[in-house]
């Protein structure tokens, strides 16, 4: 008999907003916190496809522009995440805008976004039909702008949805390295390398 373990929730960059039906990270050990982990360091803790849901509330905004291994850093954020959301997996981002008083005022921030940032990851979309090469990932994205100027970024995980001839781009030690999307989607689902 084969027993499936539930997925997960996690709540990235927790901090005191603990989520109670979350695995909540956060890079200190606050009270709540399930996991203490620092998002700069990939791979995060959790194995592959095991998340229904990551929630991700002020927490991109201060990513690295880069990776210590020279990806750029919201790309890794993504991916990582679409490596541990399982198929239909929620990715919940929020975050400052660049209309949003907030987006500067903190000295931590990094980068805003504008509501159509995260269209690279959706195939549909034209900036995801123009440069879906930045990624192999992808997801269905809908992402609207508050009042107070940040933004709310729904993203579900898709797996199978790519065009043939298309051609992501993965990076390695070694540097980047072009592969149809189709095969490195499905070599991942399948638990394979490239």
């Amino acid at each position: 008999m084969n027993i499936e373990t539930p997925a997960i929730r996690i709540n990235l960059g927790a901090g005191h907003d603990i989520q109670q039906s979350f695995t909540n990270l956060d890079i200190l050990p606050l009270p709540g916190i399930d996991v203490v982990h620092n998002l700069n360091n990939y791979p995060w803790p959790f194995e592959d496809q095991s998340a229904s849901e990551i929630r991700a509330i002020d927490v991109i905004e201060h990513m690295p522009n880069f990776t210590h291994d020279d990806r750029p850093g919201v790309i890794a954020f993504v991916e990582e995440c679409w490596r541990i959301l399982e198929p239909g997996g929620l990715l919940f981002i929020q975050t400052p805008g660049v209309n949003a008083a907030f987006a500067w005022t903190d000295p931590t921030h990094v980068r805003t976004f504008t509501r159509d940032s995260f269209d690279f990851f959706d195939p549909t979309t034209d900036f995801g039909k123009a440069t879906g090469f930045y990624s192999y990932c992808t997801f269905k994205v809908d992402t609207i702008e508050l009042e107070n100027g940040n933004l709310q970024a729904r993203m579900v995980k898709l797996l199978d949805n790519l065009p043939e001839g298309m051609y992501y781009y993965i990076g390695d030690g070694d540097g980047y390295h072009g592969a149809s999307g189709l095969e490195i989607l499905k070599a991942a689902a399948e638990g394979k390398d490239d």
